[in-house]
């Protein structure tokens, strides 16, 4: 069972399709009404549910003690629907056939389908009313079903339409035992005192406690007639200790007869059986360890989309299905296996299987071979303690290996299986805790993306998991988005820019493997090499829309991309991807109208493709069509409802229409939204949510005052640093973004620069201008020409400034330094048309643009 300790751990969400029924907890024995229902299991940290571990069934829950089975929702759904449907079916084509009704109640009962079976029941007991076998078996279930009378009065017709059924005679002679008649329930049972025909099997647990109440009256010759029957029965009796305990028991009592058991032979004595155990223990020791060390259990665990073939040496070839486990019996010692993926791909790995001596007799080890390192295997320690009022609970601990093919845990105590929510503790223990492993069943980007700022994993084995991925299925484009982010977080842009190489000549052109790769050459001799690989690649297929668009991608001034653009257009008018470059080029010399022309067409021939959606959405906000932004944020809200970027989005425009009434909603709507769907996040997320409102809407103040009440010092420190930044505490924005930088060297450099120039020290302003060009010139192209820019001072070319290929706010920014630097004010026209976007850092540029319009009027 699923239990949450100090925030981590396991926990339900959820509980559907609820149902209630009277029975007995197999748990604590108590008649209660336990429950059924639908709900969903999520591991969490810190109270926050961080992967979903999927739907579950939950059976038989025991509301006093928490005792429940489960199982898994897609298994019990297919289980359940086959089965009742074959029994349905039996029943429904053989109408008078009581077999078939038996087992249909069977099926319904198993599968919790309580109002069904007791529908199942009422027919049967309508149309089989005549019938024992179906009599004896409605007993039973009513009976489970807490209806005594009801199963009383079945088992009593049973008996009246078959007096010589066995089980019927068996059911009513316990009734009599437990009314205290005897004598009736002997009656009953003198059936079994005759040998009993082919395939009858008498039971001779009645009889035992038939004798068992004849010893409580004192009737002992009745009691050991009883018991010579039961021993006729099954002779094999004579060596149960038990029975024997019974039979001198009442054999106290009558001397004169002769005993019922022979005596016990001296090589069957107590002491002849210590000196033989003595004599074996050693050999039944050194046997018992031996065996151990050469069956150990092998797992093999298999993440990856499709089958994967595995061959340990030594043993025949297994073929581990996607998502399955299979286990191999092996030796210790070392191994050797060959993996082999269903795209043909080959990994030999070595792993060895060791234990100590006495470790073999009292841990329970757990070794799993990941194949391709692809499975995330969850490792908990949950405790558990004696609590008394005030007494904390100790926080319990969790890891995930993921990204190797072989790893090994000591002792495991519910391998494959939940941990218990609570375990029985002796007297003498205060406290104990238990451990388990499992496999997390989630689609690689969630799990990537969820993991990423979790410290329960290490970084480089999440970034080989999605490595291992992505070369598997390299056109999973959210597991690449969240592997470029994993990248960015780590700062192993290098590992990540050698990764991505190896899919560049591969072909079909893994466009988006392309596209990631671009982004990552931040210096010019980077994009030169990358350069000289399309012209070798064009000069073989030189109107190949993909390639065009790729290496329209690489020149620094727009004029020059766009020439490569207009080609891939011509090549191919329907890929989407060089009219959303066209758009991003436009957008960036503010040609606002004609970019929301090109992006609506490539959104129009990719409309599944969110890519696509940001420099339309960009377009829509330059040229203030916020309800029109706003219906494509809607629309886009429909497959993701809670989507935070879609929420502060929807805030932006309504800020800068101006509409607080419609914010006041907006924010209102989305709170119910997150508390309905995850309770335990929302309150972060209402911090967040309120961080990003007054970040835009200029309160800073009210910034600081939200970012001190982060837990994540980080994030804090992104927000405390934008604000003290637009609010001219400079200083103090420099102390909080060596924390928490999230922005390029150079972008951080030139703000610097431009914010102590805007406040007047233009010594500081040097000295990170200074920084500023360091960087620019050793990163791209175009900001090698914007550092030479920079130390033209006034003879800057505006034309070529202005032609540059930058990001809205970053072109923005870039004008305002040359300007401040002695370029001419003329280009601020085109900064402030590009200052459109009123999140970070917008205040900051406005502020800076309009002081310096006024200093060259």
């Amino acid at each position: 069972m699923p239990a949450t300790l100090n925030g981590i751990g396991t926990t339900y969400y959820g509980k559907k399709n609820l149902q209630k029924y009277v029975g007995v907890c197999e748990g604590c024995g108590q008649t209660v009404e336990l429950l059924e229902y639908e709900t969903r299991l999520w591991f969490v940290v810190v109270f926050i549910p961080i992967l979903p571990l999927g739907k579950k069934k939950i059976l038989d829950y025991c509301p006093r003690c928490s005792r429940h089975n489960v199982i898994d929702w897609k298994e019990w759904e297919k289980l359940s629907r086959e089965s009742i449907e074959q029994s349905v079916t039996s029943a429904k084509t053989k109408p008078d056939d009581p077999q078939a009704a038996i087992e249909l109640l069977s099926t319904l009962e198993a599968f919790g389908q309580r109002q069904e079976a007791a529908e199942q029941a009422e027919r049967m007991a309508r149309r089989f009313a005549e019938n024992a076998d179906v009599l004896l078996h409605l007993g039973n279930w009513y009976d489970s079903v807490n209806l005594r009378d009801e199963s009383k009065a079945a088992y009593k017709k049973a008996l009246q339409l078959e007096p010589d059924n066995p089980l019927a005679r068996k059911v009513a002679a316990i009734d009599a035992i437990e009314q205290g008649d005897l004598s009736q329930a002997r009656q009953l049972l003198r059936f079994m005192e005759t040998p009993a025909p082919p395939g009858e099997g008498h039971d001779p647990v009645v009889l035992l406690m038939l004798a068992d109440a004849y010893q409580q009256r004192q009737e002992h010759d009745s009691a050991l007639e009883v018991l010579q029957t039961a021993l006729t029965i099954e002779p094999n009796l004579r060596n149960d200790k038990e029975f024997r305990k019974t039979v001198r028991k009442s054999e106290k009592f009558n001397l004169t007869r002769q005993p019922l058991l022979p005596p016990r032979s001296i090589f069957k004595s107590r002491k002849f059986y210590l000196a033989a155990g003595l004599a074996t223990v050693i050999a039944v020791f050194l046997g018992v360890n031996y065996y151990i060390s050469t069956h150990r259990t092998l797992n093999i665990v298999n993440g990856l989309g499709r089958v994967v073939r595995v061959t340990v040496q030594g043993h025949d070839e297994l073929r581990v299905p996607s998502g399955g486990r299979v286990e191999l019996t092996v030796r210790e010692g070392s191994h050797q296996a060959v993996l082999v993926s269903a795209d043909g791909r080959e990994k030999e790995v070595k792993f060895t299987i060791e234990s100590g001596f006495w470790s073999r007799y009292f841990d329970d080890p757990v070794y799993i071979l990941n194949a391709f390192g692809a499975t995330p295997i969850l490792w908990e320690e949950r405790f558990y303690a004696v609590q008394y009022l005030g007494t904390p609970q100790k926080e319990g601990r969790a890891r995930v290996h993921l990204g190797r093919d072989f790893v090994s845990f000591d002792d495991i105590d519910h391998p494959f299986e939940e941990l218990p929510g609570e375990i029985e503790m002796s007297e003498s223990e205060q406290e104990t805790s238990r451990t388990n492993v499992s496999v997390i069943k989630q689609p690689p980007s969630a799990i990537v993306v969820s993991l990423t700022t979790q410290e329960i994993v290490s970084k480089n084995d999440l970034m080989q998991y999605a490595e291992t991925h992505l070369r598997a299925n390299p056109q999973d484009k959210p597991l690449l988005l969240a592997y470029y982010g994993l990248i960015y977080a780590n700062q192993e842009t290098a590992r990540c820019r050698k990764f991505l190489a190896e899919g560049l000549d591969k072909k079909p052109i893994r466009i988006d493997w392309h596209r990631y790769y671009e982004g990552l050459c931040d210096t010019t001799d980077q994009t030169k090499k990358l350069k000289q690989r399309y012209d070798r690649m064009l000069g073989e297929d030189p109107n190949n829309s993909v390639l065009l668009y790729l290496a329209g991608r690489l020149p620094p001034r727009c004029s020059e991309a766009m020439k490569y653009i207009t080609r891939s257009i011509a090549a191919d008018p329907k890929n989407p991807y060089p009219h959303m470059a066209k758009a991003y080029y436009l957008m960036s010399r503010g040609q606002f109208d004609q970019a929301k022309l090109a992006a609506l067409t490539a959104h129009q021939l990719d409309p599944e493709n969110d890519e696509m959606m940001p420099t339309l959405l960009g377009a829509h906000f330059a040229m203030k069509e916020y309800s029109e932004f706003r219906k494509q944020i809607d629309r886009l809200s429909i497959a993701k409802p809670a989507d935070f970027t879609l929420h502060c989005g929807r805030l932006a425009a309504l800020t800068a229409s101006g509409d607080i009434e419609a914010i006041r909603r907006t924010r209102e709507e989305y709170k119910r939204l997150i508390h309905s769907l995850s309770p335990q996040q929302a309150p972060h997320v209402e911090i967040l949510g309120q961080l990003y409102l007054k970040g835009i809407q200029g309160d800073f103040d009210e910034v600081l005052r939200l970012a001190g009440n982060l837990k994540d010092r980080k994030l804090a420190a992104v927000h405390a640093s934008r604000a003290c930044l637009q609010s001219g505490r400079i200083a103090e924005a420099q102390n909080w973004f060596q924390n928490s930088p999230m922005l390029k060297a150079w972008q951080i450099d030139l703000l610097f620069a431009v914010a102590w120039r805007h406040k007047g020290n233009n010594e500081k302003a040097s000295t990170w201008l200074a920084r500023a060009k360091k960087s620019m010139s050793g990163s791209s192209p175009e900001g090698k020409f914007v550092s030479a820019l920079l130390d033209q001072g006034t003879n800057a070319d505006c034309e070529l400034a202005e032609d540059l290929v930058f990001a809205p706010w970053e072109k923005s920014l870039v004008l305002i330094a040359l300007v401040q630097n002695g370029a001419d004010a003329k280009m601020l026209g085109l900064a402030e048309k590009l200052n459109f976007d009123i999140g970070f850092p917008h205040f900051l540029l406005r502020d800076v643009i309009t002081k310096l319009k006024k200093e060259n009027n």
